[in-house]
Formats: structure tokens, C-alpha cells, sequence
């Protein structure tokens, strides 16, 4: 499924234990791309080192994020589940939410 202003576009559900780092090691082979994703959630994610088991992502395949895709929203799961954030690791991202 394509959104608007990205390229095949993917979605993704967080799961206890992810990180952006490892979820952008799994779609693109290395977690130093995870702040495409970051960029490409910004409606659901406001702190790439603040990430929701059960929250919904996408995981644009260029990269590319357009004005207009970043306004779209998604639903943040988190909240109509009542669950709790829990930080991660700013220096490397690699410390698993939910742990």
C-alpha cells in the first residue's frame, strides 16, 4: 500500500523488544537509517528514543517523506490501549522497549 509522498510504503506494528535501530536493520539493513523512520512517523512518534509497543509505523522503502505524508496521522495505538511509554537508549537506540 502507497501513501502519499512516499514510494511503497510498508506498515509496522512495535513490538516489545524493537528499536528504530534494529526495525531499520530488518527493512533496510542498517540501523543507522532508523531516522527515516523517525521522519516518515512523526504524527505518532515525537521522540525517536520514545516508541509504544502496539504503536503503528510506516516504513517508507525510498526513504523519501513529503510535506503532505508527514501531516498525515495514524492512530497511536498506545493510547487507546492505555499502555505505558517506556525510554530507550539515546546514544545507540539499542535498548529494547518494554524491557
Amino acid at each position: 500500500m502507497a501513501v502519499e509522498g512516499y514510494e511503497n510504503t510498508e506498515y509496522y506494528v512495535i513490538k516489545s523488544g524493537d528499536t528504530l535501530s534494529k526495525i531499520a536493520a530488518k527493512y533496510y539493513g542498517d540501523a543507522g537509517k532508523y531516522d527515516l523512520i523517525f521522519e516518515a512517523n512523526q504524527a505518532v512518534i515525537k521522540d525517536p528514543d520514545l516508541i509504544f509497543p502496539g504503536q503503528k509505523i510506516r516504513i517508507p522503502s525510498s526513504g523519501k517523506v513529503s510535506a503532505a505524508a508527514s501531516a498525515l496521522d495514524l492512530i497511536p495505538l498506545h493510547s487507546a490501549c492505555g499502555r505505558q511509554a517506556v525510554r530507550i537508549s539515546t546514544a545507540r537506540r539499542e535498548r529494547p522497549v518494554g524491557n
